[in-house]
């Protein structure tokens, strides 16, 4: 919802403009207290929305259209303004966003926001995309993959990365990101999915439609511990193998190692390094841990990690089972 407000002061001077044979006239009103003002006089035209508006006229308008489309920032474009007419340069950045969000509203041809995103997609052939309505013709869940993120896909088939995030857009949805491994142990994104929830049948719909635009089976998925998410990955990719993303595992195990060393309340600058210590020294056994190269050299560091932190069952059973 848009938030607006008034500029208003309730100034009590008044006075009447008439146009007469010898031009236009000011007079004032008779009552003396309505030639005071409640408010000091404007040190700059750019406190006058209609004199701003004069100054962006359809000339000016192209010229930030232009610089608009060359990625200019607004404050950038301002300062071009102000070096190149001075005084005159009467634009605030929130004129060049007003001017930017009018545009939008012209292009869209009075659609929504998703409504124009659907349109847009469905014009241009190098965006595969998939919608599923609600009962009352509203968007539920919303797939999209550029051609060019299919050509990469077909590439790299082998390994993909599933992840929702949040706050990213006005909806609230989450936003299911597949992304794709390469040999160089780098990756891209290779498609997009807004969901409703975050459902097994959410995660089936995307999963499905993510394989019927590539047509490509994926043979291993990594994921963080979202239960819905890896059951809907057995259900479309039955026989495939299912591995946790390392940083979801690190972020979680480091919350289980806060939890066991725990700074005490008003803690010394001795104690905070000596709980820092023993937090950092399990996260580096740790992360060696998961750096070994073969099985025997696994089983020998899980082995002495064990034996090393005996005392700390609770930690080692998480690790374990968790």
């Amino acid at each position: 919802m848009r938030h607006t407000a008034s500029r208003g002061t309730a100034c009590p001077f008044k006075f009447n403009l008439k146009k007469s044979v010898w031009g236009w006239e000011i007079q004032y009103r008779s009552d003396h207290t309505n030639r005071a003002h409640n408010h000091t006089a404007s040190s700059s035209a750019l406190a006058h929305p209609v004199h701003r508006r004069a100054y962006l006229d359809e000339q000016h308008q192209e010229e930030v259209r232009s610089l608009r489309q060359l990625a200019v920032e607004p404050g950038r474009v301002v300062t071009h303004f102000i070096q190149r007419d001075g005084e005159a340069a009467n634009v605030t950045q929130k004129d060049l966003w007003n001017l930017a969000t009018s545009d939008r509203f012209k292009q869209r041809q009075g659609m929504t926001l998703i409504q124009a995103l659907y349109a847009k997609m469905h014009e241009s052939p190098k965006w595969i995309a998939f919608w599923d309505l609600g009962y009352s013709g509203n968007i539920k869940r919303m797939f999209f993959m550029h051609e060019e993120q299919l050509k990469l896909l077909q590439r790299y088939p082998n390994m993909a990365l599933a992840d929702c995030t949040y706050k990213i857009n006005r909806w609230k949805l989450p936003l299911l990101i597949i992304l794709r491994i390469t040999p160089l142990d780098t990756h891209f994104s290779a498609c997009y999915c807004f969901l409703d929830r975050e459902r097994e049948e959410d995660f089936k719909w995307a999963l499905n439609s993510f394989k019927r635009a590539t047509e490509i089976n994926i043979s291993v998925w990594l994921t963080d511990r979202q239960l819905t998410l890896k059951n809907a990955i057995h259900k479309v990719y039955p026989g495939c193998k299912q591995l946790l993303c390392v940083w979801h595992v690190k972020k979680n195990v480091l919350t289980k190692v806060q939890a066991t060393w725990v700074i005490p309340y008003l803690p010394s600058d001795t104690e905070i390094k000596e709980v820092m210590s023993y937090r950092n020294l399990f996260m580096d056994r740790w992360h060696g841990l998961i750096q070994t190269k073969t099985t025997d050299e696994f089983d020998d560091a899980w082995e002495k990690l064990k034996g090393d932190y005996v005392d700390r069952p609770g930690l080692i059973r998480y690790v374990e089972f968790e």
